[in-house]
């Protein structure tokens, strides 16, 4: 028929949508290639990450078994001379600062921050993602009105709950298109 050019037909694929819409993707070598690199600039701490609770929760059972004997040797010493003397004095103050020592040596251990391993963390927001370049954003903004289906989904690298790397990408049921990678305020990639 003779009108059915000014109808608007809504693109079938992404990969068209794209087309329509004039927008160069990053290729997903590209991401890929990203993700290797920035996965491997930040790798954990110790190698004995994994195990480090259970060191942390066994030097904590150690110490507190110090403890325990500092104080039954302290009521012992105490139990057993009812007169006091220097040399009692000396050995309670003695099992004193060992205790301390121990405890503090615990204490200090267990709050020390180690890193953990790098992971990348995908999520699909469901509010606009104030972090986004705006530019970046807006390009994800036209590109799901036009393809209903289509959700944005920000990738992150994470460690130790802190974001170090985001990306966004555009994904149907089957197929997926990158638009941006950024760093804090620089864009590194975008479509």
């Amino acid at each position: 028929m003779p009108f059915d050019a000014l109808v608007l037909r809504s693109p079938r694929t992404l990969a068209d949508a794209v087309v329509d819409l004039g927008i160069t993707p990053i290729p997903a070598e590209v991401l890929a290639e990203h993700k290797r690199t920035e996965q491997a600039k930040y790798p954990p701490a110790s190698i004995l990450y994994p195990y480090i609770a259970v060191m942390r929760l066994g030097i904590g059972i150690i110490a507190m078994l110090g403890l325990l004997c500092g104080i039954l040797g302290l009521i012992g010493i105490v139990r057993t001379s009812l007169i006091p003397t220097p040399h009692n004095a000396w050995a309670t103050l003695t099992l004193l600062c060992l205790c301390m020592a121990g405890m503090i040596g615990t204490m200090c251990a267990s709050l020390k921050v180690i890193r953990g391993p790098a992971e990348w963390v995908e999520s699909t927001p469901s509010f606009l993602y104030a972090d986004v370049p705006n530019s970046i954003m807006f390009t994800a903004l036209r590109l799901t009105s036009v393809i209903p289906e289509a959700n944005i989904v920000i990738g992150e690298l994470q460690q130790n709950n802190v974001i170090l790397d985001p990306y966004l990408i555009v994904r149907t049921p089957t197929e997926q298109v990158c638009l941006g990678i950024w760093q804090g305020d620089t864009i590194l990639h975008q479509a």
